[in-house]
């Protein structure tokens, strides 16, 4: 694939991830400018997350999560997608159960809060 050809893939799939952090409920998500990258995030206004998206015929090597610079309160994540593979997304084991733990609290209160509702009734 030519290198123009490549870039928009590229840029076609930020646009994509973008809509989906939009349809998630990060409503401002967007592509980063042109003159913005090089800052190792693809996406802005994405909350914590700090996005680097990789479309390549093959995934992306997981190394490319170090282009995303770290900064405390922040989610570095690799979201790639391979030529006729899924979306898939990387981020460090600390962050993924922190995530874990937060959807864990929600279906506990969640759960909780439907015995409660039975018992009034």
């Amino acid at each position: 694939m030519s290198g123009k050809k490549s870039r928009t893939k590229g840029h076609s799939y930020e646009r994509a991830i973008a809509n989906v952090f939009r349809e998630a409920g990060y409503t401002d998500a967007k592509r980063q400018l042109e003159y913005q990258e090089g800052l190792g995030v693809d996406l802005a206004n994405t909350g914590p997350y700090r996005v680097q998206c990789k479309r390549y015929k093959a995934y992306a090597p997981i190394t490319k999560i170090e282009e995303v610079p770290e900064e405390v309160g922040t989610v570095p994540l690799l979201i790639t997608k391979a030529d006729n593979k899924p979306d898939m997304v990387c981020l460090s084991l600390n962050h993924f159960i922190e995530l874990v733990k937060d959807r864990r609290k929600l279906v506990d209160i969640y759960t909780e809060s439907r015995k409660d509702y039975k018992e009034d009734k």
